[in-house]
C-alpha cells in the first residue's frame, strides 16, 4: 500500500519537466503563434488539475491506508511465519530492511523463528510505516500543491502578458491609423489652399486685364 508515495514522486518529477517544456512553449508563442500559447496553456492547465486531484485524494486516501496496514500487516507477519507464500516473504523483508524494523509490533510477532532482515531490529513496522506516512505522504502532497499553485501563477502570468502584448498591438494599430487619418487630412487641406490661392490670383488679374484693355481703347480713339 506504498503504491501512492511512488505515484506521488512519479507525479511530482513528470510534472516538473512538464512544467519546464510548457514553460519554454509559453515564451515561444508568446513572440510567434498565439496557437502556442493556447495548447501549453491548455496542458499545464490539464497537469495543474490533475496535481491538484492527486494533492486531494492524497490527503483523503491517507486515513484508508493507515486503516489498511493495521488490518493488513499482521496477516502478512502470519503469512511469513507460515512460509506460504513467497512473494509475502520477500515484501515483508524488503519493508523491514528499509524501515529497519521487525514484525508488526516487534520481535514477538515472530516468536522464536525472528528472520534475518529483521534480527538487528527491535521496533515494529507498525510504527516506522505510520511515521513515515504521517510525515512523507502530507510533505509529498504540500510540494505536490505547491508546484501546482506555481505553475497556475506561471499561466496566468502569461496570459497577463499577452493581453498587454495584444493590447499594444491595437493601440499601435489604432495610433497608425490616426496619423495616416490626420496625413490625409492635411494633404486635402494643401490641396484646397493651392486651389484657393489659384482661384483668388485669377480673380486679382481679371480687373487688372479689364483695365489694360479699357485704356488700350481710349488710346485708340485719341
Amino acid at each position: 500500500d506504498l503504491w501512492i508515495l511512488r505515484y506521488l514522486s512519479l507525479c511530482l518529477f513528470v510534472s516538473s519537466i512538464i512544467a519546464l517544456v510548457m514553460c519554454l512553449i509559453l515564451v515561444w508563442g508568446l513572440y510567434s503563434a498565439p496557437v502556442f500559447l493556447f495548447i501549453a496553456s491548455t496542458m499545464i492547465c490539464s497537469t495543474v488539475t490533475g496535481e491538484f486531484t492527486i494533492s486531494i485524494l492524497t490527503f483523503t486516501s491517507k486515513y484508508e491506508t493507515r486503516l489498511t496496514l493495521l488490518e493488513q500487516l499482521p496477516k502478512l507477519v502470519i503469512t511469513y511465519r507460515q512460509g506460504t507464500d513467497e512473494r509475502a516473504k520477500r515484501a515483508l523483508d524488503k519493508l523491514q530492511s528499509t524501515f529497519r524494523c521487525c514484525g508488526s509490533d516487534g520481535r514477538l510477532s515472530y516468536q522464536n523463528n525472528v528472520p534475518f532482515s529483521c534480527n538487528m531490529y527491535s521496533i515494529g513496522c507498525l510504527t516506522r510505516t505510520m511515521f513515515f506516512l504521517e510525515s512523507w505522504m502530507d510533505a509529498l502532497a504540500y510540494i505536490l500543491l505547491f508546484f501546482s499553485l506555481i505553475k497556475l501563477f506561471i499561466v496566468l502570468f502569461f496570459f497577463s502578458l499577452l493581453c498587454l502584448y495584444q493590447r499594444n498591438g491595437r493601440d499601435r494599430l489604432k495610433n497608425n491609423r490616426n496619423l495616416i487619418n490626420d496625413s490625409s487630412v492635411w494633404r486635402h487641406s494643401l490641396s484646397v489652399d493651392s486651389s484657393s490661392g489659384d482661384n483668388l490670383s485669377k480673380t486679382v488679374l481679371m480687373p487688372t486685364r479689364i483695365i489694360n484693355n479699357d485704356e488700350h481703347d481710349n488710346v485708340e480713339k485719341r
